[in-house]
């Protein structure tokens, strides 16, 4: 039951993450996209969509080890660590913007993202 509770508080902590970096990147949409340089910085890269329109892409990696976890006493088999691996942490973004300048679409991926 504790794991059960454990699993629900992190998955509800990731989905409100989730859902506040969505609004904090489309609530870009209709603004200049020197307004986004100029509080996000210069991008990663760019590139030309086929529609013509250019797309500002920004990413963010990060590396690390999940920490280690001992279960508590009590199992059948007794305690049974897990944890240490390594992992690699990404966040892409990108900002849509059409000949004008304007940004008109937005999305992003990943698991660092907030």
């Amino acid at each position: 039951m504790k794991k059960l509770i454990v699993a629900l508080c992190l998955l509800s902590s990731a989905c409100a993450s989730s859902k506040m970096y969505n609004q904090k990147v489309s609530s870009w949409i209709g603004h200049d996209v020197n307004e986004l340089t100029q509080v996000w910085g210069y991008p990663s890269s760019s590139f030309v969509a086929p529609n013509g329109n250019t797309v500002y892409a920004y990413q963010r990696t990060a590396q690390g080890k999940v920490p280690y976890y001992t279960t508590p006493n009590g199992f059948a088999y007794g305690n049974y660590t897990f944890g240490g691996q390594s992992t690699d942490w990404y966040c892409l973004t990108y900002f849509e913007v059409n000949s004008e300048k304007i940004i008109i679409q937005s999305r992003w991926e990943g698991n660092l993202c907030k």
